[in-house]
């Protein structure tokens, strides 16, 4: 019975309007894979990994509870230690207790994606599997 009652509170975003004005970390990536590579519809997760880190040193990653929706900013040197992986949706430090539930700013997302977008360095961040890597477009 607890669980179930665990179940009936935890928070649901689609409760809470604020919840609108943020998007999941993972989803701002394949945001900017769309706009950094038009027309490469097949995202591949190592590459949307190395996107939200780029995005991480632009703008602020929030993190939110999954139990009370309560939100915090996460500290730029706590994502530094991390690595994102599962195709954004995770943040993992090697021991074994991942941040999950990473989101971003709407509001802030697409003046960060203009300026990286702009930016050729990250086109260097790419692994060297993404057909738009400068490794793999010079050869």
């Amino acid at each position: 019975m607890m669980a179930l009652v665990k179940v009936l509170k935890r928070y649901d975003p689609a409760r809470d309007p604020a919840a609108t004005d943020f998007i999941p970390v993972a989803r701002a990536a394949a945001l900017l894979h769309d706009r950094v590579f038009p027309g490469f519809a097949v995202k591949e997760a190592q590459t949307l990994d190395m996107l939200a880190m780029a995005l991480a040193g632009v703008i602020s990653l929030y993190l939110r509870d999954p139990d009370t929706g309560a939100m915090r900013t996460l500290d730029k040197g706590v994502i530094s230690r991390g690595q994102f992986t599962r195709g954004a949706t995770r943040l993992d430090f090697g021991d074994g207790h991942p941040l999950r539930f990473l989101l971003v700013s709407r509001k802030e997302l697409m003046p960060a994606i203009e300026a990286l977008a702009t930016d050729p360095s990250v086109l260097k961040i790419l692994p060297q599997s993404h057909p738009s890597a400068p490794a793999v477009r010079a050869a």
